[in-house]
């Protein structure tokens, strides 16, 4: 599978994921079909069987295989935003901000919190990677 077609792969399950209306945050369900797939487009591999320790790959890291796990939901809340400010897509300040309102908030409503963010990070994400490319 070449990288353009892991891109579009990875796109689609994007689009799916954070704008069809269906629930962003992965549950116990579509968990394992998500990491099944990510796992198949070659993004992670098994770094230690003892510890159980995962890690992305060279592509996962070119690809930048943990943002797209936001994306895709698949991040538990509590690592989201530093995960986005990681790759400055939020800034400290929003981070602190984020973080103090999901302490006041439940599981449910801390998703619906990040997903507003979680959206403005992927446009602003797909906007840098144009002018990249």
């Amino acid at each position: 599978m070449n990288q353009s077609t892991i891109i579009m792969a990875l796109e689609n399950m994007v689009v799916v994921r954070l704008f069809s209306g269906q629930r962003w945050l992965a549950d116990q369900e579509t968990r394992p079909a998500i990491w099944r797939k990510l796992l198949e487009l070659g993004l992670w591999e098994c770094i230690s069987v003892e510890t159980g320790t995962w890690g992305p790959t060279t592509l996962g890291k070119e690809l930048d295989a943990p943002l797209f796990d936001v994306f895709l939901g698949m991040r538990e809340p509590w690592e989201i935003p530093n995960i986005l400010e990681e790759y400055h897509l939020i800034n400290e300040m929003e981070a602190d901000s984020i973080y103090s309102r999901m302490e006041k908030a439940d599981a449910a409503d801390a998703g619906a919190l990040l997903g507003g963010y979680v959206k403005r990070a992927y446009f602003e994400y797909r906007k840098a990677i144009k002018f990249l490319h």
